[in-house]
Parts: structure tokens; C-alpha cells; sequence
């Protein structure tokens, strides 16, 4: 079992890019939305998760 799978650079490029637009759409609702911590979080495990 390997422990490091290669990702393909388009593939991290696509998620990250995900990632961001993500953050940046939805920062106006994130605003004011109680929870917003919860799905930073989840933002920030997408990033982290291609960074390996």
C-alpha cells in the first residue's frame, strides 16, 4: 500500500481553484451566518487535503 499518491497538476490546480472561488462567493453570506466557522473549516481540508 503506498502511502503518497501523486495527484496530476491539473487536478490540484481544479481543486484548489474550487477552494477559492468558493471562499471568495460565499464570503458576503459567510458574513452573517452564525456557522460560517464549520464551513471555513471545510474549506481549509480541501486545501490542506491537495497540498500533500
Amino acid at each position: 500500500m503506498e502511502l503518497y499518491r501523486e495527484y496530476p497538476a491539473w487536478l490540484i490546480f481544479l481543486r484548489r481553484t474550487y477552494a477559492v472561488a468558493a471562499g471568495v462567493l460565499a464570503l458576503p453570506f459567510m458574513l452573517f451566518w452564525k456557522d460560517r466557522a464549520r464551513f471555513y473549516s471545510y474549506l481549509h481540508r480541501r486545501l490542506v487535503e491537495n497540498q500533500r
